[in-house]
């Protein structure tokens, strides 16, 4: 399992990003709106607790803020189920918290 990748933000995308580790390895990682958010400007340095799934038609590697909401619902659910999840419930904090 991949339960990490630090590095250089080398890329943001609509749901993704491109981690550039100091070996120079370039990880795609799929995460919810509530991670990329928070993550710095591209070429800032970062740091994501991920969880690797690996099935027949593909491997994909799914982001998280920590640990925590890494592990969060993890009992038995699928890594992409978490992502669509931890979006849900951070979009409802967005719309619980104060306006200006």
């Amino acid at each position: 399992m991949i339960a990490q990748v630090s590095g250089r933000l080398a890329a943001k995308q609509a749901d993704r990003v491109v981690v550039q580790t100091a070996g120079g390895v370039g990880y795609e990682i799929a995460v919810p709106l509530g991670v990329m958010e928070q993550l710095p400007p591209v070429g800032e340095s970062v740091s994501c607790a991920t969880e690797l799934v690996v099935r027949e038609d593909g491997w994909a590697l799914y982001g998280f803020r920590d640990e925590s909401e890494r592990r969060w619902g993890a009992g038995g659910a699928r890594a992409e189920h978490r992502v669509i999840v931890v979006r849900e419930r951070h979009w409802q904090e967005d719309r619980r918290a104060p306006r200006a």
